[in-house]
């Protein structure tokens, strides 16, 4: 929807899935946050992303170097524009809202970022923290990491987990190729955050969770499908990207299977809650999984915190859908949010530039 004069701060999210980009926008408004508008669209080719390469050149993710802006491959069956370019699906979407009344943000999956949990938090903080961190990761990948692509959160065990930008950097790109047809200028990029952190944050923010509680988030998407546990309101366990989306055959065995076996690896005698984000509630998710764990609480994402008054009808299930864009949006309007972990992966040259 075109901006609104006297909306209040707004926050434009994005979050790409394969080849699909989904967008949210959201405002304060008498300090709450207030849901505008959402939607997914097709872009025209993949992100083909950097991952990290392990020390020795064994495990870890093998690097990709591919051009963004090449010439479109031909689009899958269901996605991408025909003649259309990924620049011009983005501007289809934000080209209609003034950039110097938003701030945009946006978040990353694997590969395009990756993690790496340690048990210590080695007695440091802020930059002493992310100086030690760069050091103890360069031994375990052919290169070290970028310091400014760095960040950490808290695990419930006492340690730490490194969440480290590998490249992630295509959505700045498209929006530098979109600059001179919004005004030749750019909206303030506000935060680079984590999907999956994003989901941990939307758990903490709206959900009221005993310490011991144990809580899965099972995010099915478009291509890949993440389980996360949670401690309380803490970190404990990422599992393994399933390569698979929420149209793949069978997707119902294949996430009742991985949580027991997760569950069985990381000896968790209960799961008091599975919360289900993404596209799971297109294929009814809920209903297949709800009987297999009768001890748990199964129930798609949702939030109170959120005002959905400004839309249309029922939104129902399908907030649980954006909830990453969501979260992401929620923590540009809200910094220092007590239920946040507030972290950033924007690199200091996009710093710079923003204050040129």
């Amino acid at each position: 929807m075109p901006y609104q004069a006297g909306q209040g701060k707004t926050a434009v999210a994005l979050f790409v899935d394969g080849l699909e980009l989904k967008y949210v926008q959201l405002a304060l408004k008498g300090g709450g946050v207030q849901l505008l508008e959402f939607k997914t669209v097709s872009l025209v080719q993949k992100f083909e992303e950097k991952g990290a390469v392990a020390a020795g050149g064994e495990g870890g993710f093998g690097e990709i170097a591919t051009d963004t802006f090449a010439a479109a491959a031909p689009a899958a069956e269901g996605g991408g524009q025909e003649g259309g370019t990924n620049a011009s699906v983005l501007l289809s979407v934000i080209g209609d809202l003034p950039p110097s009344k938003y701030e945009l943000s946006f978040a990353l999956s694997e590969p395009a970022v990756t993690y790496h949990e340690f048990d210590t938090d080695f007695g440091l903080k802020g930059i002493k923290l992310k100086k030690q961190l760069v050091q103890e990761l360069s031994t375990m990948r052919a290169a070290p990491p970028s310091i400014d692509g760095l960040d950490t959160i808290s695990t419930a065990s006492g340690g730490l987990l490194s969440i480290t930008r590998e490249d992630g950097l295509k959505l700045y790109d498209l929006l530098n190729e979109i600059k001179p047809f919004i005004g030749k200028r750019l909206p303030s990029l506000r935060i680079i955050d984590s999907a999956d952190v994003a989901l941990m944050n939307f758990v903490r923010t709206s959900y009221q969770l005993q310490d011991e509680e144990v809580t899965v988030i099972a995010y099915v998407g478009n291509e890949f499908t993440r389980l996360i546990f949670m401690q309380g309101n803490n970190y404990m366990h990422f599992a393994p990207v399933i390569s698979e989306g929420y149209n793949s055959p069978n997707i119902e065995n294949t996430l009742y299977s991985r949580i027991l076996l997760e569950q069985d690896n990381i000896a968790l005698t209960r799961i008091d809650r599975i919360l289900l984000a993404g596209d799971g509630h297109k294929v009814k998710l809920r209903d297949a999984l709800a009987p297999q764990f009768s001890s748990a609480a199964v129930e798609y994402f949702t939030s109170a915190e959120i005002d959905l008054s400004a839309l249309e009808g029922t939104i129902g299930e399908t907030l649980s859908e954006f909830a990453i864009p969501i979260a992401t949006a929620w923590r540009t309007l809200q910094p220092g949010h007590a239920g946040f972990y507030d972290i950033n992966l924007i690199p200091n040259s996009v710093i710079e530039e923003q204050k040129a």
